[in-house]
């Protein structure tokens, strides 16, 4: 008895998507937001980071003196420090780099807000120029 031949599956002929329609980057960030946010900012307090958490020599962020800022201005566990320096340092984690960059900072913005300084590494206190969060809904509407 001859065997029959062999099936095979067809060849996949889906289109290639166009040129235009590929994403350039993986960034999540949407792109009105990419300047606003590159390298952690350009106001006050963003500069105010990357100075005191950018390594002289490698001139690379250190992300462990990052993490000694927010305890040294009193954020801790229960603000999330030690949560996303696990995952930052320990785990390497995914996307944990720029969650914690994004939820620490916003953190300390309101510590700045609050008392117009935060402390650096090295014990000195700095002012810092932090504008006021826009009222929006119901805090706008009762103003």
């Amino acid at each position: 008895m001859a065997k029959a031949p062999a099936k095979t599956a067809p060849e996949a002929t889906a289109p290639e998507p166009a040129a235009e329609e590929k994403k350039a980057t993986k960034s999540i960030v949407n792109a009105r937001y990419v300047g606003k946010y590159k390298k952690g900012g350009n106001d006050d307090l963003a500069v105010f980071i990357n100075e005191q958490c950018t390594d002289e020599k490698t001139h690379v962020f250190d992300w462990a003196k990052f993490f000694d800022l927010c305890r040294a201005n009193g954020l801790g566990e229960k603000e999330g420090v030690d949560h996303y320096q696990e995952q930052v340092l320990v785990e390497k984690r995914n996307g944990a780099a720029g969650r914690a960059r994004m939820t620490l900072r916003n953190r300390l913005a309101a510590i700045v807000r609050r008392d117009k300084r935060l402390k650096g590494l090295d014990g000195d206190l700095f002012d810092i120029n932090l504008p006021a969060l826009p009222k929006v809904g119901v805090a706008k509407e009762a103003a």
